[in-house]
């Protein structure tokens, strides 16, 4: 039997760099020469493909700063079957939140018994401050390591914000998107109810 391979999370709020911490991960693996494939949950519209990280210019409208490449996936014989194809040492997963519950028995497994890495990043709350469903708990709690990036916050700008603010859109817990949400610290966040926020801007 394989050794164990190490699972990592970055975990943490709209805009905490977690992306790109990913990227950044599986770059240097690549450097390291290491066989290294991504992937991420078809839920993730934005864009095709690849992972990407973002900054947001003062306009406050995202732009790409990292880009890596990506299979997208529904389910987890998706996945098997790249994993199959190409025998990584390295899997990354970006926006796990949007992963069915399948992955984490799936992801364990891989991990215990054929001694793969994985390093994955998402979303641990949701915009009303509850963990965000119930895929995203269940893979904090197989990590071997857990990262809790946090951002800055967009009202006070205080460096230690860990919540993700809502503050125009629906009130569905899933609505994928980049201009709609705010990273906020704990002074300042508040659980959005559908109306727009007077510091949106």
């Amino acid at each position: 039997m394989s050794q164990a391979g190490e699972i990592l999370i970055y975990t943490g709020p709209m805009r905490g760099k977690k992306s790109d911490f990913l990227i950044i991960e599986l770059e240097q693996a690549r450097i390291a020469e290491k066989r290294v494939v991504a992937f991420k949950p078809a839920k993730d519209t934005r864009t095709a493909g690849e992972i990407v990280s973002r900054r947001f210019n003062e306009q406050g409208l995202p732009e790409i700063s990292r880009r890596f490449p990506a299979t997208i996936v529904t389910v987890p014989s998706d996945m098997k079957t790249v994993i199959d194809l190409n025998h990584p040492e390295i899997v990354g997963i970006d926006e796990a939140q949007f992963l069915s519950l399948e992955f984490i028995p799936f992801i364990k497994e891989m991990s215990d018994r054929y001694g793969i890495e994985f390093v994955i990043s998402g979303l641990d709350m949701d915009y009303l401050g509850n963990p965000f469903g119930k895929t995203m708990p269940g893979l904090l709690a197989i990590a071997h390591k857990v990262i809790k990036t946090m951002a800055i916050c967009y009202r006070c700008k205080s460096r230690h914000a860990i919540f993700t603010q809502k503050i125009t859109g629906s009130t569905a817990q899933v609505e994928v998107g980049d201009t709609e949400y705010r990273a906020a610290c704990r002074n300042c966040w508040y659980p959005y109810r559908g109306e727009i926020s007077k510091a949106s801007g």
